[in-house]
C-alpha cells in the first residue's frame, strides 16, 4: 500500500478518536477532554503532513511493538479518578503534546527514520514522547486501578520500551547525526535516570 494511502488512513482512524472524544467534551466542558481532543488532532495533521521515510524497520516484532503500544491504551478500562493520577495523566499528555510539537513531520509510528530531531523536547530525552505516555499510563492505572488494566498498561509499556530499542537500531543505523545526538543526550526517557 503506497505510504499516502497509509497516511489516510490513519487520519481517518485518529479523525474517528476526535469526533468520539470531542462528544463527551460537548457534553462535559472536560478540559481534559479537551486536551485529548487537541492531541488527536494534532496527530490527525501530523499523519497528513508527515516527511517521506528515508529507512524503515521491516521486521515483524517492530511492527508489532508499534501496534501494541499505540493501540492497547484502547483496551483500558475506567474505574474512577482521583487528584494525583488526574494530575500524572494530563501532564503525560502535555509532555506528550510538547513532544509531538517538537517531532513535527517527522512523526511516525514502526521505527523509522525520517529527519534526526534534536531541538524542543528532543534535546532533553531522546524519547520524549514515550515519556509522556508513561506517565500517562501510570496515571490512568492510579486513577482505574484493576487486574486488567495492571496487564493492558504493562504490556503497553512493554511494547513502548521495545519501540525504543527498534527505533534506537534504526536511527544508529541509519544517521551519523543521531549517533553524535545519542551521545550528546544520553537519556531515552528520564533525564538523569534512563
Amino acid at each position: 500500500m503506497p505510504s499516502f494511502a497509509i497516511d489516510i488512513a490513519m487520519a481517518a482512524l485518529y479523525l474517528h478518536f476526535v469526533a468520539a472524544h470531542y462528544a463527551v467534551f460537548a457534553v462535559t466542558h472536560g478540559w481534559q477532554v479537551g486536551l485529548v481532543v487537541a492531541q488527536e488532532t494534532m496527530l490527525v495533521g501530523l499523519f497528513l503532513a508527515r516527511r517521506p521515510v528515508k529507512t524503515m524497520s521491516l521486521e515483524i516484532g517492530d511492527w508489532l511493538s508499534a501496534g501494541v503500544g499505540t493501540f492497547g491504551p484502547l483496551l483500558l478500562h475506567p474505574t474512577g479518578a482521583n487528584a494525583v493520577a488526574t494530575a500524572m495523566q494530563m501532564a503525560g499528555l502535555c509532555v506528550s503534546m510538547a513532544s509531538l510539537a517538537s517531532l513535527r513531520r517527522s512523526f511516525g509510528i514502526v521505527a523509522a527514520w525520517r529527519k534526526t530531531m534534536t531541538s524542543g523536547m528532543y534535546s532533553v530525552v531522546r524519547h520524549p514522547q514515550y515519556a509522556g505516555h508513561h506517565l500517562l499510563l501510570v496515571g490512568y492505572l492510579l486513577a482505574s486501578p484493576s487486574v486488567w488494566n495492571a496487564v493492558c498498561v504493562s504490556l503497553t509499556i512493554g511494547a513502548l520500551w521495545l519501540r525504543i530499542m527498534a527505533e534506537e537500531n534504526v536511527l544508529l543505523e541509519a544517521s551519523a547525526e543521531y549517533r553524535d545526538y545519542a551521545v550528546r543526550v544520553p537519556w531515552r526517557v528520564v533525564p538523569g535516570v534512563l
